[in-house]
């Protein structure tokens, strides 16, 4: 399936791999250039080339997917690198292969895919490197905090009791609607869900509604 901004999770987790390895953290000074400026980017669309820490960055890409900060963080990790972060964990259907608002590539065939089962893996990768002290965690801790503060909440958490904690990360493209969740986070009882809707010549409307009545439907059966 088109992951759309889903592939952001696997941005993430290759970051966290480079920061266990030394090579990153959050203070990292990142290069902005102009050729990374796109739309979809509410905070640093307008930016200014040059450098910029990687934690507002993170920030910006998860809590509002923007589009320019994920495009300056997936070339300064590379995708090569988050290609084969994926494949070290497990992740064997989930691929970045363009830049995010690159139409012309992904005229030629060049998608981000991922799976609903390898979505919801990657947010749950992400939840489980918090724990410790090292570099990694503090990427992951933040990351995480920028899911609890996603903007976009007009699917899962729309569907749901007011007053849960739900980290989630929602994808969009002409004709596909995505989103991926934990409800509950760091709570008993907590769960994933993750929906990945490509509907087509469908509505978005009846996309919306079709994932809403889904989770209710299983908030019902998992949620005391």
């Amino acid at each position: 399936m088109p992951a759309a901004s889903l592939i952001k999770l696997l941005i993430v987790l290759a970051l966290i791999d480079e920061a266990q390895a030394g090579r990153f953290d959050l203070t990292t000074d990142v290069v902005l250039t102009t050729s990374d400026r796109v739309g979809g980017s509410d905070r640093f669309g307008t930016a200014a080339a040059g450098r910029y820490q990687a934690g507002p960055l993170i920030g910006a890409m998860l809590s509002l997917s923007d589009n320019t900060a994920a495009n300056a963080l997936l070339r300064a990790v590379g995708m090569s690198r988050c290609n084969d972060v994926a494949t070290a964990r497990g992740l064997r259907a989930t691929r970045i292969r363009r830049r995010f608002y690159d139409w012309a590539a992904q005229r030629r065939g060049l998608e981000n895919e991922t799976t609903p089962r390898e979505s919801a893996a990657m947010i749950l990768q992400i939840a489980r490197e918090t724990a410790g002290s090292r570099s990694g965690a503090a990427i992951a801790r933040a990351a995480m905090q920028s899911l609890l503060e996603q903007s976009d909440r007009e699917t899962i958490p729309a569907a749901l009791p007011k007053g849960l904690d739900i980290a989630n990360k929602t994808g969009e493209l002409p004709g596909v609607r995505n989103d991926v969740g934990i409800i509950g986070y760091r709570h008993a009882g907590a769960y994933v869900i993750a929906v990945l809707d490509r509907y087509g010549d469908g509505t978005r409307a009846k996309a919306i509604r079709t994932i809403r009545d889904l989770v209710q439907s299983v908030d019902q059966r998992l949620r005391p």
